[in-house]
């Protein structure tokens, strides 16, 4: 898959609902995150509850992400969320996809498999 397919399937991806996006990470990584799927649908629901489109919300826009970051303790200034921001926005939109926020933690020969057919 070309760069190009991977950023068109990543827009596709962050597109979904944020419940969405969490469904189909486990489903990328079912064996990984094994016994912790409901850990994972949490952390969705939870930042859905940072986004003014909550239920609805595909991603937090730059204030919300920051709400959800601290609450986490990844981000409590400014400057520490711009970093933060800068390492998870993989689609370079300004904003936080949960798919994008869960991406963090992968290795980078594994994020492959969120893009395969199967997976989708």
């Amino acid at each position: 898959m070309t760069d190009a397919n991977y950023v068109e399937k990543l827009n596709e991806i962050c597109a979904m609902t944020i419940s969405e996006q969490a469904k189909y990470f486990l489903r990328a990584f079912v064996l990984e995150f094994q016994g912790n799927f409901e850990q994972i649908l949490e952390q969705g629901y939870q930042m859905s509850k940072y986004s003014a489109g909550g239920e609805s919300a595909t991603s937090l826009d730059e204030h919300e992400a920051h709400l959800f970051l601290e609450k986490r303790g990844t981000a409590t200034t400014v400057v520490e969320l711009r970093d933060a921001l800068r390492t998870i926005d993989l689609n370079s939109d300004g904003r936080m996809a949960f798919i994008e926020f869960l991406s963090v933690g992968i290795p980078k020969n594994a994020c492959g498999a969120l893009f395969t057919p199967r997976r989708c």
